[in-house]
């Protein structure tokens, strides 16, 4: 069993014409949304192939995400030298940091073949500023980073022809989602399918005002048998729930999906953490718009107090930080203590029982297992 270089490698000899798009391509180009093309994309019309990519001196840049340094350029020189990627062309770039507004939002388009297009938005990405926006989703009104992927889209159907798939990872597949809900009837004909990977929800107030019934039969939600942020505000009935590797926040990671005989490995959730996630979403929609603010204001307040700079720095001194992180907790009333307290307790027996299952399971497809008594 691989991942998703592992499926360009070994399917990418197929050309989009004789085998038409699927998931564990969108998966790939989802994954795509995380390079850094600026040096490459001056101009929002600005076009580059993968196969270029691959071949510049400065492709090194591309992955400069510490989380994806070593994978992305795996999967770069895969999709070069694969018939399926090697021509398709990245377009359509943006990437807006905003301190003042509190934005991180990046998009880019894929050409790859004729009539068949692909916007991605990035998810969060290494800066604590990105985390920070994160936490403005279980708010009812939309942040910044909403509004620009609706007129990122906006803009692109009026670039090309034909039908266009939206799709995204975590943050970015919330993008997607809320494009497809706030668009105009007239662009949301042209959307073919919206992908939301491992994505975070709304508020059901939200949903409440979107005509929900013609987006929703365009939906794919995809999300591990771990995920947290996929099932953050997420009551989607469908979901398609896959393998992954490792636990926990780990399976976030989209290139920890597990994918065997060319297709993501489907399993199902556990039902102690569909009920740790239950009691944090009710912990959340439980609090009014005031109460809820105030505390997405302390927690990005408690961020910015770190003086990380990236989320990579904070998570290599978690202790020196934790000060600063406990002080926001103080703030909050007895009884979100109590709430978040409960939410805590059972993530923490969901990925203890998941590390035993794990453990018992690896014993038993190993020579020990011949060993130990029936």
């Amino acid at each position: 069993m691989g991942n998703i270089v592992d499926y360009v490698d070994k399917y990418g000899y197929a050309s989009f014409a004789e085998k038409p798009i699927c998931l564990e391509d969108m998966v790939v180009l989802c994954q795509l949304a995380y390079f850094k093309y600026d040096c490459f994309l001056k101009t929002f019309d600005d076009g580059i192939t993968v196969e270029k990519l691959n071949d510049s001196p400065m492709r090194g840049m591309l992955v400069a995400d510490p989380k994806y340094k070593k994978d992305g350029g795996m999967l770069l020189e895969a999709m070069a030298k694969s018939v399926r990627f090697k021509d398709a062309v990245v377009k359509f770039y943006v990437n807006d940091i905003e301190t003042e507004q509190g934005t991180q939002f990046s998009a880019v388009t894929f050409l790859l073949a004729d009539r068949l297009t692909v916007t991605a938005f990035r998810g969060t990405d290494e800066t604590m500023l990105g985390w920070q926006e994160d936490f403005a989703l279980a708010l009812n009104k939309p942040i910044a980073g909403q509004q620009k992927a609706t007129d990122y889209v906006m803009k692109v159907l009026r670039k090309v022809k034909g039908r266009l798939i939206l799709g995204g990872h975590s943050k970015g597949g919330n993008l997607a989602l809320y494009a497809g809900f706030t668009l105009h009837e007239r662009f949301l004909k042209r959307i073919r399918k919206i992908c939301a990977l491992d994505a975070p929800g709304f508020r059901p107030e939200f949903i409440e005002n979107t005509d929900y019934d013609s987006v929703k039969r365009k939906i794919i939600r995809v999300v591990p048998k771990s995920s947290v942020v996929g099932l953050l505000l997420n009551d989607a009935p469908k979901k398609i729930v896959i393998e992954a590797r490792s636990t926990g926040m780990k399976q976030h990671n989209l290139y920890n999906w597990i994918i065997k005989d060319g297709k993501l490995v489907r399993t199902e959730i556990s039902k102690g953490h569909l009920k740790a996630l239950k009691t944090f979403n009710n912990w959340v929609l439980s609090l009014d718009e005031v109460n809820l603010e105030k505390f997405v204001t302390i927690l990005s307040e408690a961020l910015d107090d770190t003086g990380a700079k990236t989320t990579v720095e904070f998570k290599e001194n978690v202790p020196k930080y934790v000060g600063s992180l406990l002080k926001a907790a103080g703030e909050m009333n007895e009884e979100s203590k109590k709430s978040a307290g409960e939410f805590i307790r059972s993530y923490f027996e969901f990925v203890v029982g998941n590390v035993k299952d794990e453990m018992l399971e690896s014993i038993q497809s190993s020579k020990i297992s011949k060993f130990l008594p029936k």
